[in-house]
């Protein structure tokens, strides 16, 4: 992160595809959106704060990871979230208003 440009997401993202770091969670935007509409974290939550809240919530699995991004951007949709369709909608603090 020492080198221009290179913020925390480039360097998980790099740390977990080229380098097989699999502890190595990466937040893009659809992770961020979830986390904070389920309520794991507040909407200021910073890059760290949502990556761990996150890690803390999945089991250790890289395939539990992409099924939440899988969610995340198809069913927790930016705009339109399908939040009858989803499979956490009782644990969702969003949905649950908006259903």
């Amino acid at each position: 992160m020492e080198l221009p440009g290179i913020g925390e997401k480039t360097a998980d993202v790099l740390l977990s595809s080229r380098h097989g770091h699999h502890e190595v969670f990466v937040v893009d935007t659809h992770i961020d959106r979830i986390a904070k509409r389920l309520g794991l974290v507040k909407e200021n939550a910073k890059y760290s704060e949502v990556q761990e809240a996150v890690k803390c919530f999945l089991p250790k699995s890289e395939r539990i990871g992409g099924l939440l991004w899988l969610l995340a951007k198809y069913t927790c949709r930016a705009q339109n979230p399908k939040c009858k369709e989803c499979p956490l909608i009782e644990l969702c603090d969003y949905g649950r208003k908006h259903v």
